[in-house]
């Protein structure tokens, strides 16, 4: 089964706040997509990063060579090398459509397929976070109408 990752990173305060901001960058995705200039702004980034690993390729720690291996000895994940993926992400970068894009967001993004983890600290005078808070919140913006980028 599939499941999508989007995360949210608060102050104590504004946990719900942020969950509330995280569900409704979610939703306009689903019902809105993203826009050309969105995709361009994620190639961009993209590129930087990969290309700044692959120019740093013999400087990498050990750890993270090792977790490689490791991801692909128990989860059967492919290990190419930093050459290879620059080369292959120099291929495809380009040729990624906001129709392709938009094809896994619906399949990716499903109230199906959705983990909520929630994390915070136990501290005197901090109320836990409250799943029926959550699900008011969830509910909330299931009914909220979401503007274009």
């Amino acid at each position: 089964k599939m499941f999508h990752t989007m995360t949210v990173l608060t102050s104590e305060t504004e946990f719900y706040r942020g969950y509330e901001a995280l569900l409704t960058e979610e939703k306009r995705i689903r019902e809105h997509g993203f826009s050309a200039s969105e995709l361009d702004r994620a190639r961009k980034e993209l590129t930087s990063a990969m290309r700044t690993a692959y120019n740093n390729r013999s400087n990498r720690e050990s750890v993270e060579i090792a977790e490689g291996y490791v991801r692909h000895f128990l989860d059967r994940a492919p290990a190419p090398g930093l050459v290879y993926e620059w080369e292959t992400f120099q291929k495809f970068i380009d040729r990624i459509t906001l129709e392709e894009i938009r094809t896994l967001t619906d399949l990716w993004l499903t109230d199906e397929n959705r983990v909520i983890y929630t994390m915070s600290p136990e501290k005197e005078g901090l109320t836990p976070i409250s799943p029926v808070e959550l699900s008011r919140i969830h509910y909330k913006i299931s009914r909220t109408e979401t503007a274009l980028p």
